[in-house]
């Protein structure tokens, strides 16, 4: 028995959401965007094998018990154990498409695309809670600290907002359906779990106060399909003022995307990657140019896609 697995690139925080809003991502042209996990069950009594492939393999961990498959294997094991499932010796393929410490969720990618394949080879047939849980686990490996802002829309789809609700603990939120997201990766990395230290233990109340009524604005405008309030909402006061002065050029290239049009500009997940909010194909277009010719300014090289909302998330290919 074979199953193959795919789980999209994602964009945490959305700007306004730190730890709290997600986002999956389709690039328009129709590609797949995002790690693929091939798993085969294999008739001997070795444990199971990793090989990993992929134009960004060589960027992962040479051990295998490194490798955040493995870590999602494991902790995916204890759950069947606590079951009575018993174990199986599988062969697990990992092609690895998403650049590491790039701000889109390329862990997010190979946790969700493993957790939906062994689920669905074991017929284990656990719930999506179940599943998140492992995934904020296996997170945890990279970031320091558990969160589901990029493992929720992965599995998903859609925009997702993280709640507290133990039962039910994310909830999809509408979206503008002609916004269009382009994303700008650079070619450097940025640690999540470093940018995350980088954050300060407290901040002032009026700047939580800020965040707080901008993250209630945003979530409304959505509800009310409200752009003009969609644009006011969009600011980051809680990670982009430490964050920025990592990502080379980053006042200059958020300017250039604001005056060609960007109803926002801000960074992706943890960064590098920027991203911005356009309304139409060619501006956007115009924005991916003008943010790529900043980055080259500044002497670094980059890509672009132009995204909408993935609302189907993971998926049994």
């Amino acid at each position: 028995m074979k199953i193959s697995a795919f789980a999209p690139a994602t964009l945490a925080n959305f700007c306004v959401g730190f730890d709290v809003l997600g986002m999956a991502l389709s690039p328009i042209n129709g590609e797949l965007w995002g790690d693929i996990v091939e798993i085969e069950t294999i008739g001997t009594e070795n444990n199971s094998i990793l090989t990993v492939t992929g134009p960004f393999a060589s960027r992962l961990p040479k051990d295998p018990k490194q490798n955040l498959v493995t870590k999602t294997l494991r902790l995916f094991e204890n759950e069947l154990a606590s079951k009575n499932i018993p174990r199986k010796n599988l062969h697990i393929s990992l092609s690895k498409n998403m650049p590491v410490s790039s701000g889109v969720g390329s862990s997010a990618s190979s946790i969700v695309a493993t957790l939906v394949a062994l689920n669905k080879i074991y017929g284990a047939n656990f719930k999506n809670e179940l599943l998140l849980k492992i995934a904020g686990e296996c997170e945890g490996f990279v970031s320091g600290d558990a969160h589901y802002d990029n493992v929720a829309p992965c599995l998903l789809g859609g925009l997702q907002l993280i709640v507290p609700d133990p039962f039910q603990p994310v909830r999809k939120l509408p979206f503008f359906s002609n916004y269009q997201i382009i994303v700008v990766q650079p070619e450097i990395e940025l640690s999540t779990k470093a940018m995350r230290a980088i954050l300060p233990p407290q901040i002032p109340r009026s700047e939580a106060l800020s965040q707080w009524k901008c993250l209630a604005s945003f979530i409304h405008a959505l509800h009310a399909n409200d752009e003009n309030l969609f644009h006011q909402s969009f600011t980051d006061s809680i990670a982009e003022p430490y964050r920025r002065s990592y990502i080379p050029g980053f006042d200059n290239i958020k300017h250039a995307a604001l005056d060609a049009g960007a109803l926002g500009c801000s960074i992706a997940g943890s960064g590098p990657a920027l991203f911005a909010v356009s309304k139409n194909l060619n501006q956007s277009e115009n924005i991916a140019q003008v943010m790529m010719k900043n980055f080259t300014k500044n002497g670094i090289n980059s890509v672009s896609k132009i995204c909408t909302v993935d609302l189907i998330g993971s998926r049994i290919l």
